[in-house]
């Protein structure tokens, strides 16, 4: 294991990004909170659990739909939307 790879909730950046891209639903933790920002578990879930991250309800789990997280982090490179000429 390389000590100088920084970790976020037990993974590696690139761990988080390889699942939001292909998955079609991740967890909170330690995947979609540390993706937006969110820096604690307590702090991913409070999020969630007041919207400001999209979960679907699925019973006790709450899964966070990957096609939404890829848009509000800019990884949905295939679906760029064209600027509109202003002529």
């Amino acid at each position: 294991m390389d000590k100088d790879v920084p970790r976020i909730g037990g993974l590696t950046w690139k761990q988080i990004v390889d699942a939001i891209q292909t998955r079609p639903t991740v967890e909170v933790w330690p995947i979609a909170g540390p993706a937006l920002g969110y820096r604690s578990k307590s702090a991913a879930y409070d999020a969630a659990r007041k919207g400001f991250i999209r979960v679907l309800e699925q019973g006790r789990k709450r899964p966070v739909p990957t096609p939404w997280l890829r848009q509000v982090l800019g990884l949905d490179a295939g679906r760029r939307q064209r600027r509109r000429s202003t002529a």
